[in-house]
């Protein structure tokens, strides 16, 4: 078993949900996020509205899944990014789970 976390701006969290139904992962949780940048963005290094005080506004999304469905949800995020991830990509990662109750 493993817990998968997803971080995604909040712009594109509802792309996500039709991956997650998809994989036949029936249950999640989701809370907001406020980030903030230290520096600006490499990409955009003369984006004078851009300030590193302004938040941005994301989705944090985590779910206890088997280890496969793990798998294709980061494989299904590698190509979403690869389509629509390129200035603010969705992140993911996964923790094993030792054990659970």
């Amino acid at each position: 078993m493993k817990l998968i976390v997803v971080l995604s701006l909040e712009a594109c969290a509802d792309d996500l949900m039709p991956v997650y139904r998809d994989l036949g992962i029936p249950v999640f949780s989701e809370t907001d996020i406020r980030g903030f940048y230290l520096r600006p963005p490499a990409v955009a290094p003369n984006n004078w509205f851009g300030s590193t005080d302004a938040p941005a506004y994301s989705k944090l999304t985590f779910a206890f899944v088997e280890d496969e469905q793990a798998g294709r949800l980061l494989d299904a995020i590698r190509a979403h990014n690869e389509t629509h991830g390129r200035l603010h990509p969705v992140r993911a990662f996964t923790l094993n789970v030792e054990q659970s109750v």
